[in-house]
């Protein structure tokens, strides 16, 4: 019998390989699918009944996620005053040197709402009004 940690593990791996060959361009595709194989030969050794085409791939792990909110909150506290989230996601772009297109404007500006209603309450303050303003105490 197949320890189940080690299948899931498998299948997760599995998961994100294929992630890589969809999701990521600069990848190498020749070195991903053998890395895929192996890792189907080696599920399949351990759970020899694995679908491995009902394995979806799994979007690979961005690392620079979390550092907008961090600029963020740094330019909120540098400015000292209220701030709607748009204009405080062209200050982060800016600051982080990307080009504020509008669908990245709208992805930094969505992420930015979230983050701070999260933190509102724990030294973020929003503002009366519309739109909503956001400072630092």
């Amino acid at each position: 019998m197949a320890e189940r940690h080690v299948v899931f593990a498998l299948r997760r791996k599995y998961a994100e390989l294929k992630g890589v060959l969809k999701f990521d361009p600069t990848a190498d595709p020749y070195a991903t699918v053998k890395a895929i194989n192996e890792v189907g030969c080696v599920l399949r050794m351990f759970s020899p009944t694995e679908d491995l085409t009902a394995i979806r791939p799994r979007r690979p792990y961005r690392p620079q996620r979390h550092t907008w909110a961090r600029t963020a909150l740094d330019i909120l506290r540098r400015e000292g005053r209220p701030m709607t989230a748009r204009s405080l996601a062209r200050c982060v772009l800016e600051a982080e040197g990307a080009e504020p297109t509008p669908a990245v404007l709208m992805s930094v500006e969505c992420s930015l709402h979230a983050v701070l209603g999260r933190l509102e309450g724990r030294g973020v303050v929003r503002e009366g009004g519309t739109p909503k303003r956001w400072r630092v105490l």
